[in-house]
């Protein structure tokens, strides 16, 4: 397969090498256009987009990702662990992200969503991350069980029918 020959943008290379070494790897998908993901089981996340051929990441990233002392720093720290890249958001917001409504004083990320604990399944082209949560509704004070789903493959080009 091509994919070995590809060539690896620095910043890819600089965080598969620094999450790989503190224990939070990467998984690699590369699609047959050449565009090139690294999706992060911790909080299910595309943590980098690249085009084919490009050097450039879509997606911000936190600048704590560039070495293993502040990212291994950044993942021990209690707080919420915006890595960057894409992210799942449930809603209703003022139900899941604000457990003392209609207080608003307090806003958090619920742990079982983000990070969460997501289990990796790969095929030929795609990659999937499935997790089982409960999250607490503050407003009915119940709690309810979900289970996310989320997977990446190649998908033609949305524009490839438009003139150049």
């Amino acid at each position: 397969m091509q994919a070995s020959l590809r060539m690896i943008s620095p910043m890819e290379n600089e965080l598969i090498s620094v999450l790989g070494r503190i224990g939070k790897p990467l998984e690699q998908q590369v699609n047959p256009d050449g565009s090139r993901l690294l999706l992060l089981p911790h909080g299910a996340r595309v943590l980098a987009l690249f085009g084919p051929g490009s050097d450039e990441n879509f997606f911000w990233t936190h600048p704590a990702l560039s070495s293993d002392e502040s990212a291994r720093s950044f993942f021990q720290a209690s707080d919420w662990h915006n890595t960057g890249g894409d992210r799942t958001w449930l809603a209703p917001e003022v139900d899941i992200f604000f457990p003392n409504y209609p207080d608003t004083a307090i806003w958090r990320v619920p742990a079982e969503l983000d990070p969460g604990n997501y289990a990796a399944m790969r095929t030929d082209r795609t990659t999937q991350f499935t997790s089982e949560i409960t999250v607490g509704l503050s407003r009915c004070q119940e709690k309810v069980a979900a289970r996310i789903t989320k997977s990446w493959g190649p998908a033609p080009n949305p524009l490839r029918h438009e003139q150049r």
